[in-house]
């Protein structure tokens, strides 16, 4: 069997073809890799991150996480009242085209990283009742679409 494949090329090469293809079908996409590092920096005790797995290419059925239906980008992030502790990791401002970002009630702390700024189409910010300090960065004036702080 292994040398059939080796005298027809046009399967091997069907082969290696079904095995990449498979292979990008499973690559997490960049707002993954974004939400699996804010996963990274903070610990939970409730559970919410269960289905939070790398292995898993659509982060779109993530708990918390809604995504656009056509681009599949994720545009609300709401993890409010879920014990999260740790920062805020400056990866979220990979999620550009996030509208949403709702982490209130938990004990984040440190703080806001200036790469929120680029999330410009961000209208709802909700960090109330964390442990966030320092400055609001000038970054933040790119934000011209928040209506909700």
């Amino acid at each position: 069997m292994g040398s059939f494949l080796w005298k027809q090329p046009s399967y091997l090469f069907i082969l290696i073809i079904l095995h990449l293809v498979a292979h990008e079908a499973r690559t997490l996409s960049s707002d993954g890799e974004a939400l699996l590092a804010f996963k990274k920096a903070v610990t939970n005790s409730d559970g919410v991150f269960l289905n939070w797995r790398e292995q898993d290419a659509d982060p779109c059925n993530w708990k918390g996480v809604r995504c656009d239906s056509h681009s599949k980008r994720v545009i609300d992030l709401i993890l409010a009242y879920h014990r999260l502790v740790g920062p805020i990791p400056p990866e979220i401002g990979k999620l550009n085209q996030l509208q949403t970002l709702s982490l209130q009630g938990n004990s984040l702390y440190g703080s806001l990283p200036p790469e929120l700024g680029n999330c410009t189409k961000l209208q709802q910010l909700y960090l109330q009742g964390n442990y966030l300090s320092g400055y609001i960065p000038s970054e933040f004036g790119d934000l011209v679409e928040l209506e909700a702080l």
